[in-house]
């Protein structure tokens, strides 16, 4: 394991501006061995990684995580108000001795924006990796013993450059989701959308004064779920968002597109008249069956940038006639490949600007 900790720290480039290390071990209790502010050398961190002696005891896993999040603080060297990317690796050969309290220091770690690999060696509860990562399995890890460790760091390294992205460029912005609930959608395939938009959320600072989120749902009628305005935590929002049913009907965007422009109005939580960028995403897998044109160039006269995820058959050209740019246009073939874009549409929204209006 400690060969394994050496060769992340080799392949980083460590400095107090640039990556900081700390450790804790944990078995009965955590210890804090070094904070993030201890050593800024790479030469320090591994000559302390070297000194490391295993811990004896259980393995109370839920217990270290919340101590992790006091970790990442100011005051033990984390620059999160500087908004460098806040990583946490959980090493762990065992069931978690605690087991049934990882959820709510998981959820809480997310909540402060810090990322969660979870690295389980022969003995480690996959499902338990999963609940701290987040759900997230490119960035759980598993292998059948401490030698192959070392074996990792190749696989890790994609994952972690996509943690370690730059902010996204909009710190403040109103975010709409116009998300298809038509009859043509199965199931499954309407909750693995769900789980999309989770992890599109899950992305952005969500906060009254950062990113605020709305969403409607549309089918032969659109329907109103939250305004931008309700939710001001991503808990609560996902929360929503995965509680939503589907009431199945025919496709018209362009109805739904006109129903929405009420959600970018001041009393409903729009920062509009301040100048916070207002952008909209659809989600569909059909063509309408009724004209998109009109209404999704009012959309856009009014500063809002509009983004269009087209699922399975759809008609491209309707769909830019929507966002008014291919930019902001994606397809992808089938519901379980939403995963695949998930990275390409949060950089595209964080970097997107109103295209000026031709007249």
């Amino acid at each position: 394991m400690k060969k394994f900790m050496e060769s992340m720290v080799n392949q980083s480039t460590v400095g107090k501006d640039l990556t900081r290390f700390g450790v804790i071990l944990y078995s009965n209790d955590p210890h804090s061995i070094f904070t993030l502010k201890e050593y800024d050398s790479k030469r320090d961190v591994i000559k302390a990684i070297e000194a490391l002696k295993s811990p004896y005891g259980d393995t109370y896993t839920g217990k270290a995580l919340g101590y992790a999040l006091e970790f990442f603080s100011t005051e033990h060297g984390s620059r999160a108000d500087l908004s460098v990317p806040q990583i946490l690796m959980v090493i762990t050969d065992g069931d978690a001795t605690d087991r049934n309290n990882l959820v709510a220091p998981s959820v809480a770690l997310r909540e402060h924006r810090i990322d969660v690999f979870s690295i389980g060696v022969e003995g480690a509860n996959k499902t338990q990796l999963e609940i701290m990562a987040g759900g997230d399995k490119s960035r759980v890890f598993y292998v059948d013993n401490f030698d192959a460790l070392e074996t990792l760091y190749p696989n890790m390294s994609q994952v972690l450059c996509e943690s370690t992205k730059p902010a996204c460029e909009k710190q403040k912005a109103d975010l709409v989701f116009l998300i298809d609930q038509s009859g043509s959608i199965d199931p499954a395939d309407y909750t693995i959308m769900k789980t999309f938009m989770t992890e599109l959320v899950t992305s952005f600072k969500v906060s009254e004064d950062l990113v605020r989120v709305g969403v409607a749902q549309f089918s032969s009628s659109p329907q109103k779920e939250f305004y931008l305005n309700q939710f001001y935590t991503e808990a609560e929002v996902n929360k929503h968002i995965l509680a939503m049913w589907q009431l199945g009907g025919g496709t018209e965007i362009g109805k739904a597109l006109d129903f929405i422009r009420d959600y970018f109005q001041t009393s409903h939580g729009s920062r509009i008249s301040s100048g916070i960028s207002q952008n909209l995403v659809l989600i569909t897998d059909g063509d309408s069956q009724d004209d998109v044109e009109e209404a999704a160039d009012r959309l856009r006269a009014l500063g809002i940038e509009v983004f269009a995820i087209g699922i399975g058959d759809v008609h491209d050209l309707e769909l830019l006639q929507i966002t008014g740019t291919t930019q902001r246009l994606f397809t992808v073939e089938n519901f379980g490949s939403l995963a695949n874009i998930k990275q390409k549409v949060i950089d595209t929204i964080c970097k997107s600007r109103p295209v000026p209006d031709p007249s």
